[in-house]
């Protein structure tokens, strides 16, 4: 346990310099980190398409219809060999990597 609070660290220190965290934009691609963090807000749905590095695209890797969400946190799986996540925003919804 002693040892939690260091791998954490770096696993977000690692993600910060590739970019992994940030606003996810409607229908751009961004790096991803393996130990995603999703906020969600608004209200409408959130669509997650996720490509590894070979160029494949998984779509709909993560779906959620949110209502009136205000700081809410979602733990997606993009798959195992997801590189770069791409949203698909409606309504007022917005989704961020932190």
């Amino acid at each position: 346990m002693a040892l939690e609070p260091i791998y954490s660290g770096l696993v977000g220190k690692i993600a910060e310099e590739v970019g992994a965290y940030g606003v996810l934009a409607d229908g751009q691609w961004k790096r991803t980190s393996g130990l995603p963090r999703l906020l969600l807000n608004g209200t409408g749905t959130v669509t997650i398409d996720a490509r590894n590095r070979a160029g494949t695209i998984t779509e709909g890797v993560f779906e959620a219809t949110i209502s009136g969400a205000s700081d809410q946190i979602d733990y997606p799986f993009f798959g195992n060999d997801a590189v770069e996540v791409r949203a698909t925003l409606t309504g007022t919804a917005t989704a961020e990597i932190v």
